[in-house]
């Protein structure tokens, strides 16, 4: 057989034989648990599409049994020849990778560091995980419309991206009405999304998805959720990493929706710590004690970054208008939240009380948090030999040194 001609389109290897008017596509070639395997579309122009299969692309055995399924449909062609050419150099080129480039010291662009401020920064995979039932995707949804439109949400500022919401989890329909209540409650008018309901792996279709975004120009991706876009069991380190490596050759920044382990009162995302170690910053949602009807008091904690600080905890409060047809995104205080939701130890209740309410004497702290006084006296004597509180000797009146000022 004599040489094909070769080109390379994106992450597709094209094999072209004039004399045989036989064209042979290699795509997704990705490694596995067996080795470089890649997707083989094989067609002609006078027959057509012939054959579809998945390939080792060095294995023998497997490389000999496409050429013997082929040798069954097209007995004139050296089919062991070409399957050779074309394992062996879509293989060659997925093992050069990117090029080598100088790398500069740069300072990044201030006004370009988060896509939510100060959620999720630019460049980066973030992961946002919690119980069920605790508001990710409509947040996350909230936060894609934010930045599909460069208007705050829930006064976070918004960069201005064209992003995509790729949902594992729910239909069209249900995101179609969470969009239809988000803008009205929201003040945003213009509310079309680049939405896409998806079923296979993320790994098994990012050649193909990356095209898709590609074309349409999508910047920034939106993926619900981690547990059935990975396509396998999330504490298995290989398909954690599969997962990431997909997301990174997306080469999008990106928020992923993620659950919790199923321990009680577990803070970790569940799976692999692969999942936290490759996601670059992590948000933990928390729900609140019922508040309200039509309400939900949510706490998102960071709990991770791998740049920057850890940003304080933000509250929200989701509610929910059946008769105005709306969802509002407002922002709130945090700590009620995470205290009702027993998510703070004793010391860090009596902290958060004085906080919220400078100037109380010790049995309105203890009253405040449904204790006895002595218990309470405990913890203040530590808070004021850590320097964290200020106590009044004339009004026994207690203060955090973050406002002492207003009780002198």
């Amino acid at each position: 057989m004599p040489e094909p001609k070769y080109r390379q389109e994106g992450e597709d290897h094209i094999f072209h034989w004039r004399q045989h008017m036989l064209t042979v596509t290699v795509s997704n070639v990705r490694m596995t648990g067996l080795g470089p395997k890649g997707e083989v579309d094989i067609w002609t122009e006078t027959m057509g599409h012939l054959h579809e299969a998945g390939l080792l692309l060095t294995s023998t055995s497997g490389k000999t049994g496409l050429a013997k399924a082929m040798e069954r449909r097209v007995n004139s062609i050296d089919w062991s020849d070409v399957v050779e050419t074309i394992a062996w150099k879509s293989h060659a080129a997925f093992k050069e990778g990117e090029p080598l480039e100088v790398l500069l010291p740069e300072r990044r662009p201030e006004s370009g560091r988060f896509a939510i401020h100060p959620l999720f920064p630019e460049g980066q995979p973030s992961l946002l995980f919690g119980d069920g039932k605790t508001g990710k995707s409509l947040i996350a949804l909230g936060c894609c419309l934010a930045m599909a439109l460069g208007q705050p949400l829930a006064g976070m500022k918004a960069g201005l991206h064209h992003p995509a919401f790729l949902d594992w989890e729910w239909e069209k329909a249900e995101h179609a009405d969470r969009l239809l209540r988000l803008g009205q409650g929201n003040g945003f008018d213009d509310c079309a999304l680049t939405y896409r309901r998806c079923s296979a792996p993320l790994q098994d279709q990012a050649q193909s998805l990356k095209r898709k975004l590609d074309q349409a120009k999508i910047d920034y991706l939106v993926l619900d959720s981690l547990g059935l876009a990975c396509g396998g069991d999330p504490n298995k380190p290989e398909i954690a990493l599969a997962f990431f490596g997909a997301v990174r050759y997306l080469n999008r920044p990106c928020i992923i929706i993620h659950h919790v382990t199923k321990e009680p009162g577990a803070k970790k995302p569940f799976g692999s710590a692969y999942i936290r170690n490759s996601a670059r910053t992590g948000w933990r949602v928390s729900r609140g004690a019922e508040g309200e009807a039509g309400t939900l008091n949510l706490a998102l904690t960071h709990e991770w970054t791998n740049t920057g600080q850890l940003q304080a905890a933000i509250g929200l409060r989701l509610t929910f208008d059946e008769s105005a047809y709306t969802t509002m995104i407002e922002r709130t205080e945090a700590k009620p939240v995470l205290r009702s939701a027993g998510e703070m130890n004793k010391k860090q209740q009596v902290l958060s009380v004085i906080e919220e309410h400078p100037g109380m004497e010790a049995w309105e702290i203890a009253a405040q948090l449904d204790d006895v006084k002595e218990n309470i006296a405990q913890h203040l004597t530590q808070l004021k030999k850590q320097g964290r509180l200020h106590h009044d000797e004339t009004t026994h009146k207690y203060y955090a040194r973050t406002n002492r000022a207003e009780g002198q």
